[in-house]
């Protein structure tokens, strides 16, 4: 049975670093809708190492199978050029979501209370990728 996308998205590129304000109550159908979107975006870096933003301020719940979902996307995304995650969290269940949805999966994330923090954050990562990339051709 196909249902209706519960739960919005916005996603922002600036260069390498994609922004994605997750907002409301989320369901299967919106979590595939939000995946198909950044993957969109994200072929549209030609190869390149790119870092996340993950905005969960307007963020409230979602079903069971999204958490699945999200551990697939998160391995898909380490597969893909993905150097940093940084996620800003309003509450404790958000953290954990996220801590449950990376347990398998070694790939650098933190967190950060602002939008400007998390910015900071993904350039220093994508710097950090660019160097060992760069040390790595040079061997």
């Amino acid at each position: 049975m196909n249902y209706r996308p519960h739960g919005e998205h916005r996603l922002h590129c600036d260069d390498d670093i994609i922004t994605a304000e997750l907002l409301g109550t989320w369901n299967a159908e919106a979590a595939e809708h939000y995946g198909r979107d950044l993957r969109a975006h994200i072929r549209r870096l030609n190869g390149r190492p790119w870092a996340r933003i993950i905005d969960l301020r307007g963020y409230e719940l979602h079903t069971p199978e999204v958490i699945e979902m999200g551990k697939q996307f998160a391995a898909w995304a380490a597969d893909n050029g993905c150097a940093f995650h940084c996620y800003i969290y309003s509450n404790a269940l958000q953290r954990d979501t996220v801590k449950a949805m990376f347990e398998d999966i070694s790939q650098a994330r933190d967190e950060a209370t602002t939008m400007e923090e998390a910015v900071e954050k993904c350039r220093r990562a994508l710097a950090r990728a660019a160097k060992a990339s760069g040390d790595l051709q040079r061997r």
